[in-house]
């Protein structure tokens, strides 16, 4: 019996299904995905950016979410959500692996075929959207604040509604058409390196002045109790170390 040819073994997978077979969407056909026309961006910035994202929402979530659980019931809690995040995150970029697609509409086409690939404009539209809703207010909020004690008196301490339109009219806005994520590395950057500061300063002093701030009954009081407010926390996690829209 003559040996099988290079030809036959690329029509075959496992089993003796034929392999263009394996190729086809689950649910039915689909255009072929231009990733050309894509741009994309390379690891380090990627890792970067997404860190940047991560940690900026998360430290603005955490301290009230350990208010929610306790701190050691928070700490399992966010180990619980890093864990789900990041296999989500995995299995999406082993799916972008396998199918060649580098965006979500493109890896939706190729699983389930182009005739429904609107519902996935339709799910990142939505997400995106009230993502957006969520940051304007958080920047609203800390700008009356911080312009309050930097600038007092001035129009952005007393109007918050003219801080959303400043904001995201001038970053938000523009910031959203980008399709590459690369030219943020360095403002990622930046932003990790002041949060970085930002917390070894109201660590190192709530360590100096330690009993004045009564930091060790806190800690003794908050350390383990449990209630339904914990899944108020892991709501809160969820929304942290969720990165996956980027």
């Amino acid at each position: 019996k003559p040996a099988p040819t290079t030809n036959s073994l690329k029509t075959r997978a496992k089993g003796g299904v034929p392999a263009m077979m394996l190729t086809k969407p689950l649910l039915g056909k689909s255009k072929k995905v231009d990733d050309d026309e894509e741009v994309g961006s390379t690891v380090a910035a990627t890792v970067i950016n997404l860190l940047k994202n991560m940690v900026g929402a998360g430290l603005l979530n955490v301290c009230i979410a350990f208010k929610y659980a306790s701190v050691l019931g928070g700490l399992l809690v966010a180990l619980f959500s890093a864990f789900v995040c990041t296999a989500g995150f995995l299995l999406i970029g082993l799916c972008c692996a396998k199918t060649n697609a580098r965006t979500f509409r493109g890896l939706w086409q190729v699983s389930m075929g182009s005739s429904s690939e609107k519902v996935m404009d339709f799910v990142l539209f939505f997400h995106t959207f009230f993502s957006c809703v969520g940051y304007i207010t958080m920047i609203g909020d800390f700008c009356v604040k911080s312009c309050s004690g930097l600038f007092p008196g001035s129009v952005f301490a007393t109007q918050r509604e003219l801080s959303i339109y400043v904001v995201t009219v001038l970053a938000i806005f523009p910031l959203s058409l980008y399709k590459n994520l690369d030219s943020l590395k360095h403002t990622s950057v930046i932003g990790l390196i002041i949060t970085a500061l930002s917390c070894a300063y109201v660590f190192g002093d709530v360590v100096w002045n330690a009993s004045e701030y009564q930091a060790v009954s806190t800690l003794q009081d908050n350390l383990w109790y449990m209630k339904l407010d914990m899944f108020k926390a892991l709501a809160l996690f969820n929304g942290s170390f969720s990165a996956h829209y980027n």
